[in-house]
């Protein structure tokens, strides 16, 4: 059965985050298995993960669900299952981008009692310099962590102060760490902070409101947002084979 409201109503702003994410995943999957060449495909998939990432954290709901420990197990192993890919441990986890959400729930179910005004600086610090190596274990690394902070941060207002400063930092850190990873070349590399500094306008000034489109418009935009796991999961697979065959 569909379900169509969360906790902040009908249509809003918090689903057309969302629904950014979607498209951003979709389009970076499009250049990830069809068009490797066309690598601005993949300039604008990087506003993907910090969207999830900092929804799990605006959301303030942190419960791993069977459903998404399942479907993160079924996406690591279908490579080597179907695809006979030889996979360690390592590879397991770099495998599914659903074990990063996991990490990242975990995580804030922790850091969201721990933050202070006192110590969040110090948090930003730790988690950017651990992520080189959790980035080689996981899918982002601690990045999504800090991605989900700066959510938490917008949605507790808890040091909103701080908050502009620490978005801006997390934000310019991750799109580096990624023209690094991918080596994006500079006209590239321009083209993905310009997109970050308007993920930074959109962040920073971010506040749930209700938004009303004509009706099969919102409800495909409804049914992407608060099924945005599944969808994940079925179109990468599809990509992933349909790319292999």
């Amino acid at each position: 059965m569909l379900h169509f409201r969360n906790k902040y109503g009908g249509l809003n702003s918090y689903d057309f985050l969302k629904s950014a994410a979607i498209i951003s995943m979709v389009i970076d999957h499009i250049g990830l298995f069809f068009y490797p060449d066309v690598q601005i495909l993949r300039v604008v998939g990087r506003l993907s993960y910090p969207l999830f990432a900092f929804c799990i954290g605006y959301n303030n709901k942190y419960q791993v669900g069977k459903i998404l420990s399942l479907l993160a197990i079924i996406m690591a192993i279908i490579p080597a299952i179907f695809y006979s890919e030889a996979i360690s441990m390592t590879g397991l986890l770099q495998a599914s981008v659903l074990f990063s959400i996991i990490f990242v729930k975990v995580f804030m179910g922790f850091a969201s009692k721990a933050i202070t005004r006192k110590n969040l600086f110090q948090w930003l610090v730790i988690l950017i310099s651990l992520a080189p190596l959790t980035g080689i274990l996981f899918p982002y690394g601690t990045m999504g962590m800090i991605m989900a902070i700066c959510g938490y941060l917008c949605s507790s207002h808890k040091d909103h102060d701080a908050y502009p400063m620490f978005l801006a930092i997390s934000l310019g850190c991750y799109a580096g760490i990624e023209a690094s990873n991918d080596k994006f070349t500079w006209p590239l590399i321009t083209c993905l902070f310009l997109l970050f500094i308007g993920l930074y306008t959109a962040l920073c000034h971010f506040r749930i409101y209700p938004v009303k489109l004509p009706k099969p418009l919102s409800k495909l935009m409804l049914l992407a947002s608060r099924h945005s796991l599944m969808i994940y999961f079925i179109h990468y697979e599809l990509f992933y084979f349909l790319h292999f065959f």
